[in-house]
């Protein structure tokens, strides 16, 4: 089949201050079995040299538009920018640090392809470590018959490797993002998309998620706010949908258990023990929650709690 006859793919990357790793990202995508690509980067206003790697490496190429903002607007506002550019049929969300599979493309489109009634599709990651620059991990999931629907992006803050996601255009809403989430507004996108249809799962990792640190360099608390609107706004636009009110509360509660930890491992015991509340829904909740209640009135606690994130992963991030 020539090229002319495959469905056109966007694909976005959102960069900043990423010089010494966006020209191997970029170079991963123009090196994909799938050759119907546009590939959009949007620049947020760098301060070291990524704008000029990016001008050196693409001009080779006629695949890729490149634009720089005048001013840093911020990770939300820069997605919406490079949607707001894309002509192809699929839209394949992508970061500037992170690594494709050469099939990553081509696997995706033909699933999507073949399933009409699927709004997007993800795929299993590998963790990249940025130090050492080798696989530390895959993140996989179990979704029953490999689909993903509301209900578990809802329960799950999203889905791991948001860089995995590859939707429709015809379902683009305007804006894409919601403008109101700074941050990690690509929770709620995922959870609109799940509204409208299914999400599909491939269970093997075609892509490689850059990880440099606990939270890639990002601030958690700075944008805790962002999963309370996360959860607000969807138990108010979806509450119709079956099983999303007790989704939300869920999420609420897992939020509040990763909130605590976060302040007691820092020191803030006495601020930590008040957001945890012991009204958990199911089991699990439960348990974890009482484990960081109590530990916090024990001498060296913010060490204590830490542990418990390394011995049982039960804290989510």
């Amino acid at each position: 089949m020539a090229d002319n006859d495959l469905p056109l793919v966007s694909v976005v990357i959102a960069t900043y201050n990423q010089e010494s790793v966006v020209e191997a990202s970029i170079k991963s995508i123009l090196a994909q079995t799938y050759s119907n690509i546009e590939v959009i980067i949007s620049d947020d206003c760098s301060n070291d040299r990524t704008a000029l790697v990016i001008n050196n490496l693409i001009n080779s190429d006629n695949r890729v538009k490149f634009y720089r903002q005048e001013s840093n607007v911020g990770i939300t506002a820069n997605y919406n920018f490079l949607v707001s550019k894309c002509n192809g049929k699929y839209i394949s969300l992508f970061a500037g640090d992170d690594i494709m599979h050469s099939e990553k493309i081509e696997r995706q489109v033909q699933l999507l392809e073949a399933n009409d009634g699927a709004s997007f599709c993800h795929h299993a990651v590998e963790i990249l470590d940025h130090s050492s620059g080798r696989v530390s991990g895959v993140v996989t999931h179990k979704y029953p018959f490999g689909v993903t629907k509301i209900i578990d992006v809802i329960r799950n803050f999203g889905i791991p490797g948001s860089m995995s996601v590859m939707y429709r255009r015809s379902l683009m809403t305007d804006p894409v993002f919601n403008s109101s989430i700074k941050t990690a507004s690509d929770w709620l996108h995922i959870i609109e998309l799940c509204s409208i249809g299914d999400g599909l799962y491939l269970d093997s990792p075609l892509c490689k998620y850059r990880q440099m640190s606990d939270y890639n360099g990002k601030d958690p608390f700075k944008y805790e706010s962002d999963f309370v609107n996360t959860i607000n706004i969807a138990k108010s636009k979806f509450s119709s949908v079956p099983g999303v009110n007790s989704a939300c509360d869920y999420a609420m509660n897992r939020y509040k258990i990763g909130s605590a930890y976060r302040l007691i491992s820092n020191g803030f015991v006495k601020e930590g023990r008040k957001v945890i509340e012991l009204r958990f829904l199911g089991f699990r909740l439960f348990l974890v929650g009482a484990s960081v209640y109590c530990i916090s009135f024990l001498p060296k606690a913010p060490y204590i709690v830490r542990q418990l994130k390394k011995i049982g992963k039960l804290i989510v991030k």
